[in-house]
C-alpha cells in the first residue's frame, strides 16, 4: 500500500539561471517510497521488503533495517520514512533482486541490474529530507564506497561528497558547504549536487541556492565513478549503522546532464527565510525562486 500526501508544493516562480549549456537530462534513479512490496499491508516498511525505484529504469531495492521496522509517513512529495531515532535503515539498489511485483515491470523483468556512472558526463544529485533528530554526527544520503565510488552526506552540519575513479577524485570532505541551519530547524529540505562535467565544476545547493563551487581540475575528466559491480545505497552511503540518515526522508533522485534550479525537486515552504539570512551573511545569495 502507499500513502498519499494531501501537501501541494509551492513551485518556483522566478526564471532560472542557465550554467553554461544545460544537456539534456533524463532520471537514471528515484526513490519516492511511494510504492513498495508490502506483504504486511500495513504502514511500516519491513526489514528485506521490496522498494520500487520510479524511473522506468528498474532499478529496485530493498529496505534493509538493523533494528526493526520504519514507519512510512505523509510527505512532500507524496509518502516518506521516517528513521529518526533508534530506526536505522536504508534501501539497497542491488543486481539480481528478485522478487519484484509484476506490477513494478511487467511479468518478463523481476530481477534489478545495476547502474554506472562516467565522470566525463554530467550529473545531477537531490535528496528532499528532514532531520527531525540530530542524534547521529553523519547522516548519508545516498552512494556507494570502493575503488571507483560516489557518494553524498551530511557531517556535523556540512555536507560532504566524493567523486572517486581509481587514484583521481574530486572530493569536499571539509568542513566548507554549512547546511547546519537547515539541519536544526525541523523542516523539509531540497540538496542537490551538480557535477558539471562541461563546466567542470561540482555546484552544490539547498533549496535552489547555490552554496558552493568546486572547481577540482579533476572534474569532467575522471573515467567511471560506478562500476556497476556493487550495491549502491540509498539513505545512507555505506554499511555502517553510523552513516545512515537520520529523520525524515522523502525522495532521492539522480538526473543525467545538468539540471538547473528551476527543475530540481520542490519542497515545501517556508525555506526562503532560513536560506536567505544564511547567504546573505555569506555574500553568496543565488536566487532561484
Amino acid at each position: 500500500m502507499a500513502i498519499q500526501s494531501t501537501f501541494r508544493p509551492v513551485f518556483p516562480i522566478f526564471a532560472s539561471i542557465a550554467w553554461g549549456t544545460l544537456a539534456h537530462a533524463a532520471t537514471i534513479m528515484e526513490i519516492t517510497f511511494d510504492t513498495w512490496a508490502d506483504t504486511n499491508l500495513d504502514t511500516n516498511l519491513d526489514d528485506g521488503e521490496r522498494v520500487e525505484e520510479t524511473s522506468g529504469n528498474g532499478y529496485h531495492g530493498f529496505w534493509g533495517s538493523t533494528n526493526g521496522n520504519v514507519q512510512v509517513i505523509a510527505a512532500p512529495n507524496g509518502a516518506g520514512i521516517d528513521t529518526s531515532g533508534d530506526r536505522y535503515g536504508k534501501v539497497f539498489l542491488r543486481d539480481g533482486l528478485t522478487s519484484i511485483p509484476d506490477a513494478w515491470d511487467g511479468p518478463t523483468t523481476t530481477t534489478t541490474p545495476y547502474f554506472t556512472l562516467d565522470g566525463t558526463q554530467s550529473y545531477t544529485f537531490e535528496a528532499v529530507v528532514n532531520w527531525n533528530s540530530t542524534t547521529e554526527a553523519i547522516n548519508g544520503l545516498m552512494g556507494q564506497t570502493g575503488g571507483n565510488e560516489f557518494w553524498l552526506r551530511e557531517s556535523g552540519g556540512f555536507l560532504h561528497y566524493a567523486f572517486v575513479s581509481g587514484a583521481a577524485n574530486a572530493n569536499l570532505f571539509s568542513n566548507t558547504i554549512d547546511i547546519s541551519a537547515a539541519k536544526a530547524d525541523g523542516q523539509w529540505h531540497g540538496i542537490a549536487l551538480v557535477y558539471d562535467a562541461t563546466a567542470k565544476e561540482i555546484r552544490a545547493y539547498l533549496d535552489g541556492f547555490l552554496l558552493h563551487t568546486n572547481t577540482d581540475t579533476d572534474i569532467g575528466s575522471l573515467g567511471t565513478i560506478l562500476n556497476g559491480t556493487s550495491d549502491f545505497s540509498v539513505g545512507a552511503y555505506n554499511g555502517t549503522t553510523s552513516n545512515y540518515f537520520d529523520g525524515l526522508q522523502d525522495t532521492y533522485r539522480i538526473s543525467s546532464g545538468v539540471l538547473a534550479p528551476s527543475e530540481f525537486l520542490a519542497v515545501p515552504e517556508p525555506r526562503v527565510a532560513l536560506v536567505s539570512s544564511l547567504l546573505l551573511g555569506l555574500g553568496l545569495l543565488t536566487r532561484r525562486r
